[in-house]
């Protein structure tokens, strides 16, 4: 049995990068889980009687695109049309930065324009599911031996997006009032975009 190099692993600058690219995906997610009702609730009018089916919409469009972009991710490996680091950022190009592109789109949108936050959130949130073929299969790349132990590490990290989320929804969101909505909305795309520029770095 090995045992496992924790000064080395906290050391790798591409452990760290993988770790940003995670926790910008979760940021994301954790965001969008918090923020979508509120959103569609309080900013375009909508109720909440209404809002499951429309909040699930993007959800489902995210488990075919991460299903998608695996098999897709897989079938340009193995034809050896890009190299696997092509590949891994490739996903999170498409990934974090529809997703923060959409997520600025959707803050210009007001009463009257649902179908178009929908359809912006929709696809913005379900080609993230992309990232999967990126940054997750990312700890498998760089130290296969070790994929266990660095992943409960990177899993562990993101998840203070969870408890930062919410806060950070309560501060920039203190009335219900579009302006401070678009500044969540901007502020998550900045944040998404920075951490994705650390993970190509």
């Amino acid at each position: 049995k090995r045992a496992v190099p924790w000064l080395a692993i906290f050391k790798s600058v591409p452990v760290w990068a993988v770790f940003c690219g995670h926790f910008a995906g979760d940021w994301g997610g954790h965001m969008m889980i918090t923020t979508l009702p509120l959103f569609m609730n309080d900013v375009l009018g909508l109720d909440f009687a209404s809002l499951g089916f429309l909040t699930a919409i993007p959800y489902i469009t995210y488990f075919v695109c991460m299903n998608f972009g695996g098999f897709t991710a897989d079938k340009l490996q193995k034809a050896n049309v890009l190299s696997t680091i092509a590949i891994r950022r490739l996903a999170m190009i498409v990934s974090l930065g529809s997703q923060a592109v959409f997520l600025i789109a959707s803050g210009y949108c007001g009463c009257g324009q649902e179908t178009l936050v929908t359809i912006f959130l929709t696809v913005g949130i379900g080609l993230s599911g992309i990232q999967y073929s990126g940054y997750m299969v990312s700890y498998l790349d760089i130290a296969p031996a070790f994929a266990g132990p660095i992943l409960g590490i990177g899993n562990t990290i993101p998840c203070i997006a969870g408890i930062i989320g919410p806060v950070m929804v309560g501060y920039l969101t203190p009335t219900v009032i579009f302006i401070p909505f678009y500044d969540l909305l901007y502020f998550s795309a900045f944040f998404i975009d920075f951490a994705f520029l650390k993970f190509h770095s």
